[in-house]
């Protein structure tokens, strides 16, 4: 289940970074709360550094942190 989470915000990050919102300095990335959802985040332990790092890596593509000043990604649990 882990690699499928972190696939998805890889994946989101990589759209963003398709759409040009790569130079934008703040993101906020909603996840739902759901019960079981919520028993999946509690289980990878440390979520939102978890979701924090897939999205960048997406969002920096395969040139990584040098080239960029790391931007802020807020994980909001609704």
């Amino acid at each position: 289940m882990i690699y499928l989470y972190g696939g998805l915000l890889y994946y989101a990050g990589l759209l963003a970074r398709k759409a040009g919102l790569a130079g934008t300095t703040r993101y906020v990335l909603p996840l739902l709360s759901a019960e079981k959802v919520a028993r999946l985040f509690r289980w990878i332990g440390n979520y939102e550094k978890f979701a924090q790092h897939m999205f960048e890596a997406g969002l920096r593509g395969p040139l990584g942190r040098a080239t960029s000043v790391s931007p802020t990604v807020v994980v909001k649990t609704l």
